[in-house]
């Protein structure tokens, strides 16, 4: 099944624009297909049925084919998240968060922080930012994550 999924990935990547790419969350799917084969019975059974579904559901939308607004949330909502828990909970997948996202929590911390004057929160803050980087450089490299609009 991983072939027939890396085929219908390929031929849908292949017919659009970045941007449209990205409006789909092909990047997404693309690292789920990769680790498609690692899952486990019923568990492979139920993404294989919602890729293939997906694929359908691209291939039958006109506003796509015509250029016309995507409505990025339904994909997310309806796919995206449904396979990306169950890469979370079978393949230690990470959703990860935008950039500006990242920066805004940040912010809210370091604010946090300024004003309580704990060592010991400020302590365990900054371990935990640090193991949040180095998990985050460990999922990118190995391609065990799933983005929105990426």
């Amino acid at each position: 099944m991983k072939e027939e999924l890396q085929k219908k990935y390929d031929d849908i990547l292949n017919g659009l624009d970045v941007k449209t790419a990205r409006l789909l969350h092909l990047n997404s799917v693309g690292n789920f297909i990769l680790y498609f084969d690692k899952l486990e019975g019923k568990y492979q059974t139920e993404v294989g049925e919602l890729l293939l579904d997906y694929f359908d559901a691209i291939k039958n939308d006109n506003n796509i084919l015509s250029g016309g607004s995507i409505d990025s949330y339904f994909y997310d909502r309806e796919y995206i998240s449904k396979i990306g828990i169950v890469y979370v909970s079978q393949l230690d997948f990470s959703f990860e968060t935008t950039i500006r996202a990242n920066i805004v929590i940040a912010a809210m911390v370091l604010i946090i922080c300024f004003f309580v004057d704990s060592l010991i929160l400020n302590v365990v803050v900054g371990l935990y930012m640090l193991w949040e980087v180095i998990s985050h450089f460990k999922n990118i490299k190995q391609r065990k994550y799933y983005k929105v609009g990426w």
